[in-house]
């Protein structure tokens, strides 16, 4: 269920998406991304999620620490995906040294 979750202190991702009730069969499991607030002319954030790689094979590298004020968006099967969207960098962005797509993890990404 979409919505607001309070941020008490080390919570990850998989604790907020269980938190919202966990994923729905039609949930996008492979284009999840959680979005970090950055300054206005700043770098976009915009890190993958590995919901397979966490939850079938333990791996925490995509399992952040979930900030105030971070965004986790789960898109559905068939849906258009939010990389092309979220996941591109600001045309006045330098470089940026926050991790940015492709995924980090080894056949996450579609």
């Amino acid at each position: 269920a979409p919505g607001s979750f309070p941020v008490i202190g080390r919570e990850t991702v998989l604790d907020a998406i269980v938190a919202a009730g966990g994923l729905t069969k039609q949930a996008a499991e492979k284009d999840i991304v959680l979005s970090r607030p950055s300054p206005p002319d700043g770098c976009r954030t915009v890190l993958p999620v590995c919901w397979p790689q966490i939850v079938q094979l333990g791996d925490t590298t995509t399992n952040y620490q979930i900030r105030p004020g971070d965004r986790i968006y789960v898109p559905s099967e068939g849906s258009t995906s939010i990389r092309g969207i979220l996941c591109r960098k600001q045309p006045e962005c330098g470089p940026c040294t926050t991790p940015q797509f492709p995924c980090p993890r080894e056949g996450c990404a579609k």
